[in-house]
């Protein structure tokens, strides 16, 4: 019933905007009798529609006022802080690299094996090579191009950094996967 009636307070006020059924039904790409089936029946509108009003609406009410917004000045952060931020994002870069290979993965297992000196409890060798794998993989990769430059993208980098990240996880570690998916 509530997204029914934000359906139809979004089209009324649409229209009260286009002034006319014509007008509002070109913009949104429906047919007159379809903007009259939607405003008498919300929950006849099929998602796409949803979507389409919701854009225009949008573009119609949203963003003209937040273009008027002034943007405000950048905030200089102090020195110190910058490296905190790169490694935030770098941590946050590392977990995903992981996570794309683990899914259910949790990231405070993976903060305590980057950070903490002993080995967490209750972690199983595989997860635990495969988290600190990547870690230090992504450390040496990192520091390479900060000291390098650009690297040459190449099937053997490809295979090289798949050797790290697996090792001691995979017997394949740094081979393509032989059965097309």
């Amino acid at each position: 019933m509530i997204n029914e009636y934000k359906k139809l307070n979004s089209i009324d006020k649409l229209l009260s905007e286009y002034k006319n059924s014509a007008k509002l039904s070109h913009a949104l790409a429906v047919s007159r009798t379809s903007l009259v089936r939607c405003m008498e029946k919300p929950e006849s509108i099929k998602e796409i529609q949803v979507l389409d009003i919701n854009v225009l609406y949008c573009d119609t009410f949203v963003t003209p006022v937040l273009t008027k917004v002034a943007v405000p000045e950048a905030v200089l952060l102090p020195d110190d802080y910058q490296p905190k931020l790169t490694n935030l994002h770098f941590k946050s870069m590392t977990f995903g690299t992981y996570e794309i290979e683990d899914i259910n993965v949790d990231s405070r297992i993976f903060e305590k094996i980057i950070s903490e000196p002993s080995l967490p409890r209750g972690i199983d060798k595989t997860t635990f090579m495969a988290m600190y794998n990547t870690w230090i993989s992504m450390t040496q990769l990192i520091s390479s191009i900060k000291t390098g430059g650009a690297l040459d993208i190449s099937d053997n980098l490809v295979r090289d950094l798949h050797s790290q990240f697996m090792r001691g996880v995979r017997a394949d570690a740094g081979q393509y996967a032989e059965k097309i998916v």
